[in-house]
């Protein structure tokens, strides 16, 4: 099957021409590709041919190569995540050159990957994987669809439990998009009413989120910094949604619904 070219211009790649796999247990987590097939859809040799992963606010991306010269990965550890379930998978091709730069050419979205989890060994097999740093639990919030609680150590989203599916719903690039930018904008803000956040340590309820944020690139700003702390928020809630594609899964999503 040929890719089709939808209104934005982006080409769509099919499961005939991408194939991922992932393995092992949720302390050894693993990722691999069998199937990168873009070298004849007329794309740019030289544009990045790249694969993500993402589940709420754990997001890893890998590098394999370029159109002309493709580079497989090979049981790379997927150490952000403690379950494959729930992992969202990506195929992007993103543009190197001077006239599409950083542009979005190809993308392969809701990636069925099957998982492998070893002769005799399930995925819940050993120690407990630790709970997401951001907890979603489903609770009759009559009309409201989703809600932040802080009042807790830490933060947990709440979503109404009357959703058909919610946890799918949870882990769709609608709810990526929409929601998670406003939630990790009302996190930053509970992080700075923290006391002595920027001395937070291990054991600390605010020290995951600290971590996170340096991550992004922002850490925390120091107590008597309060003319930083509204710019400091912004930019953590850009950087994140920078990183982690959140416009350009949404706008792959449309591009499919509006193709069918």
């Amino acid at each position: 099957m040929t890719a089709r070219l939808n209104y934005t211009g982006r080409l769509r790649l099919d499961g005939n021409r991408v194939a991922l796999s992932t393995s092992g247990s949720p302390q050894d987590l693993r990722l691999s590709t069998s199937r990168l097939n873009v070298d004849d859809m007329g794309l740019p040799s030289d544009a990045r041919v790249i694969v993500e992963a993402q589940n709420q606010t754990n997001y890893m991306r890998f590098q394999c190569g370029r159109v002309g010269d493709i580079v497989h990965l090979d049981n790379v550890a997927l150490t952000e995540f403690d379950s494959h379930q729930g992992i969202g998978f990506r195929v992007k091709v993103i543009g190197d050159s001077e006239a599409d730069l950083g542009k979005l050419l190809a993308v392969a979205d809701r990636l069925r990957v099957p998982h492998d989890a070893g002769e005799g060994e399930s995925p819940t097999t050993g120690a407990a994987a630790r709970e997401s740093i951001l907890p979603f639990k489903a609770q009759d919030l009559e009309q409201l669809t989703w809600k932040l609680d802080t009042s807790d150590d830490r933060p947990i989203v709440y979503v109404n439990r009357n959703l058909p599916n919610w946890r799918d719903f949870v882990g769709s690039a609608e709810f990526r998009a929409l929601v998670l930018p406003a939630v990790l904008r009302e996190i930053a803000i509970w992080m700075l009413r923290q006391q002595d956040v920027d001395e937070a340590e291990p054991g600390d309820p605010v020290w995951p989120w600290k971590r996170f944020v340096e991550g992004l690139g922002w850490p925390t700003p120091q107590a008597h910094e309060e003319d930083k702390f509204e710019t400091w928020v912004d930019e953590v809630v850009f950087a994140f949604t920078r990183r982690a594609h959140l416009f350009d899964d949404l706008l792959a999503v449309i591009d499919t619904e509006a193709e069918q």
